[in-house]
């Protein structure tokens, strides 16, 4: 009996998969209207020892938090890259946020993907900010960084819903 309620258990999360957890919190106002917005990134464990992640965002509607959006590709998981777990945080803006990415060891990658509202509330993907530095690159205690970005004119009309991680654009 124990053995089939184990079975039961396992048979179960394989079909149904399991439910995401609350990971990180990050609050500020990301729309202008002077209220405290939330963006929630959430993680469950998804097979062959990854963790998938997803963001929601929820804006401050009618004096509750609403959700507008979310992105199950853009952090995708911890192993999917070269690099374990390239996520390294969000950071707010004037009616815009960032997802941020650090890749590499001694040579890094960093890719700030910036999103701004538009007139009816969506989140467009509005640049990439991508620096290359080399820790050996140390020129006067300071190591040298290369910086570029990719517009929204380069990337097309890409939503917060449909953008994806890319490595080497």
């Amino acid at each position: 009996m124990k053995l089939n309620y184990i079975f039961l258990i396992l048979f179960s999360n394989f079909l149904f998969g399991q439910e995401y957890q609350l990971f990180q919190k990050y609050k500020g106002d990301i729309n202008g209207d002077g209220k405290r917005d939330e963006i929630r990134v959430f993680e469950k464990n998804c097979g062959e020892e990854n963790v998938c992640r997803k963001i929601e965002i929820y804006l401050y509607v009618n004096k509750k938090l609403k959700l507008i959006d979310e992105n199950t590709k853009l952090l995708s998981c911890t192993n999917c890259y070269e690099y374990y777990y390239p996520f390294s945080g969000i950071e707010f803006g004037y009616k815009t946020f960032s997802v941020n990415f650090l890749l590499g060891d001694c040579d890094k990658t960093y890719y700030g993907y910036e999103f701004k509202i538009n007139s009816k509330n969506k989140f467009m993907l509005d640049q990439i900010k991508i620096t290359d530095y080399n820790c050996n690159n140390v020129i006067n205690n300071e190591v040298k960084t290369k910086e570029s970005y990719i517009n929204k004119k380069e990337l097309g009309y890409k939503t917060f819903k449909n953008t994806n991680f890319i490595d080497k654009y």
